[in-house]
């Protein structure tokens, strides 16, 4: 919305407020003049603009109505109405509302809100018609033009519109340099997209630091802060760096509890991904809480249901599909629609879920071998080469997520062989995919015989996140662990142990209050190893060694492998099928089980729906 002019009878210090950006102070003064003015016009205006600048559209509307018919000569009420109700998500309401206007000053301005709305609605070729209407091509046309093609995935094309855009502003746009950081991610660029992330907080920081209080949390909005150090956790996060992303958002969060700024429902969105893996069903709470409002980022419906799918929820995911359609076609591309229904259909038919995985393979296997040709072909276009192997791997990233689900199924029937033989017969498509290298590794681990070879679908996992082994997956450095143990390799399995241990030294060094769980749970594993050997004494002093302290270590996840031993341990030696060397062993099992009762009195026999 356009700056309003303030009119000369108001008074100085309300104008001096809305100058200044401060337009909660403004909005309290206007509404007590709202009551006693001769001049309500005025008034009304005013406060429909301080209203719409803070976000609160459905005051703003009150007064753009009141305006509209008072005045109906001027028709930018109308428009700023129209605006409003977009802004709401009104689309219908807007649409009819810009339809009735009829002042040719305003063909433009029209335009460009229907284009936005008809975009909103995701009609890309009408929102295109009402942009080729616009007559004056400024900045703000070209941005719009840029939208679309971000929409249609034409991230090379979108780019090169807010590129023009930059010049068309004459020099740094915070929101245009989102947009351009967005292409670059959606192009997996992530090196450019960092550079203008970067320069949008390094923008955003300077500007706030010069900022009085008051004018804070508008500028916050404004800066694209926000928005940007989103984008980076998201980043950081697809990359495998969760603890990185989680840091991210903390510092987010943290800056703008100190703004005295509200939480967006992006970061909320983001916080719930990130620590997915600490407390599913606080992240799932989270994200339908988000659902239920209507400020929800598109991507939460989506999410939501691949949780309850990854989760096993099938119920739920099913109720939510069946109850929100409209949401359902908007939100989640037909590929993904058909794979979760397959999931949904596992748990009553199997049979018929393979057939529906195959499919989808098949059909992912396609698009695959015809992006590797236009690879192939090549030429000297960089970005649309980078784009298409973008593309190639979300693709992979697709097809390893219906493989995994589809070898699921033999797993669960403890048939190892054939879940190999699934993961092996795609293997020439999805070898550098860490997932696959992951899964694979697992279904080789279950084969008595072929530790060799699951080890080194580990250590492919193991060797690209060579400087920090926290990004690993516990179970694959545990895994590897014992690989290299069960074949003799002990010095390759010190050599793991030893950087696994290193690179937790280094993180708590940098973040004393950090819990690290790896070389603990990697320990607890081979103690396991060596009690399901006989060797209890080693075993389950390997255990109690790396539960200590206590206070930091002990939780559901931890206790299931020492639980597990000690059951062993007691039932074999009630029955005198072991006789224990060292005497001392049992005071000091004594020792630290009185411990456990100590601290783990207040830890929730519950686990979380994480399933390993």
């Amino acid at each position: 919305m356009e700056r309003v002019p303030v009119s000369s009878s108001i008074d100085p210090d309300i104008r001096k407020d809305v100058n200044n950006g401060d337009y909660k102070t403004a909005i309290a003064k206007l509404e007590k003049k709202r009551i006693t003015t001769d001049n309500p016009r005025a008034v009304y205006s005013l406060l429909g603009y301080c209203y719409f600048q803070s976000g609160k559209y459905k005051e703003a509307i009150e007064m753009y109505e009141y305006l509209s018919n008072a005045y109906p000569d001027f028709q930018e009420y109308k428009l700023y109405n129209g605006l409003c109700y977009y802004k709401t998500g009104k689309y219908e309401t807007a649409g009819r509302i810009v339809d009735s206007i009829d002042d040719l000053s305003l063909v433009d301005k029209i335009e460009q809100l229907k284009a936005a709305i008809s975009f909103s609605k995701n009609n890309y070729s009408e929102a295109r018609e009402h942009l080729k209407r616009v007559n004056k091509r400024d900045a703000t046309a070209t941005i719009n033009e840029g939208c679309i093609l971000f929409k249609e995935k034409k991230y090379n094309e979108a780019l090169k519109k807010f590129q023009e855009g930059i010049s068309l502003v004459g020099g740094y746009h915070n929101q245009l340099y989102y947009n351009i950081a967005l292409c670059y991610y959606r192009m997996g660029d992530s090196k450019n997209s960092i550079n203008f992330i970067k320069t949008i907080v390094k923008r955003a920081n300077e500007k706030l630091q010069e900022l009085p209080e008051n004018k804070l949390t508008h500028e916050v909005h404004q800066s694209g802060l926000i928005e940007a150090l989103n984008l980076k956790a998201a980043i950081e996060y697809e990359k495998g760096k969760t603890d990185k992303a989680k840091q991210t958002l903390k510092n987010l969060n943290e800056m703008l509890s100190k703004l005295g700024v509200p939480k967006d429902s992006t970061t909320s969105h983001n916080e719930a991904i990130v620590n997915v893996n600490d407390n599913c069903a606080e992240s799932i709470t989270k994200l339908n809480e988000l659902l239920n409002t209507n400020i929800a980022p598109p991507e939460t419906f989506q999410n939501l249901i691949h949780l309850y799918c990854k989760y096993r929820f099938f119920d739920f995911a099913n109720d939510m599909l069946n109850s929100r359609p409209q949401m359902a076609s908007k939100y989640i591309e037909r590929d993904e629609y058909e794979y979760i229904k397959a999931l949904i259909q596992e748990e009553k038919n199997p049979d018929e879920a393979i057939k529906q995985y195959d499919n989808i393979i098949n059909e992912y296997k396609k698009r695959l071998d015809n992006i590797n040709k236009k690879l192939e072909q090549g030429g000297n276009n960089n970005e649309k080469a980078l784009f298409s192997a973008n593309e190639r791997r979300n693709i992979i990233e697709r097809l390893v997520c219906v493989i995994s689900n589809k070898a699921r199924i033999s797993w669960e029937a403890k048939d190892f062989v054939k879940t190999e033989q699934v993961f092996a017969e795609h293997e020439s498509y999805c070898r550098d995919n860490k997932i696959f290298n992951m899964n694979m590794g697992h279904a080789l681990f279950m084969q008595e015989g072929k530790y060799h070879e699951a080890s080194k679908y580990y250590a492919d996992i193991v060797q690209k996140h060579k400087d920090n082994l926290n990004e690993v997956d516990i179970f694959v450095l545990a895994n590897l662990s014992l690989c290299y143990i069960l074949t003799k390799q002990h010095d390759k399995a010190k050599k793991l142990m030893d950087t696994i241990k290193k690179h937790e030294e280094e993180v708590s060094g940098n973040n004393p209050g950090a819990v690290l769980l790896h070389y603990c749970s990697v320990n607890l594993v081979i103690g396991t190893l060596y009690c399901s050997k006989g060797n209890f004494e080693f075993g389950l002093d390997l255990i109690i060694k790396n539960l200590y302290p206590i206070n930091e270590k002990l939780g559901t996840d931890t206790w299931h492998y020492v639980k597990r031993c000690l059951l062993a341990f007691i039932e074999q030696l009630t029955k005198n099928q072991i006789v224990l060397k060292d005497k001392m062993f049992l005071e000091k099992l004594i020792n630290f089980l009185e411990d456990v009762q100590s601290h783990g009195k207040n830890i929730t026999t519950v686990s979380s729906c994480i399933k390993s």
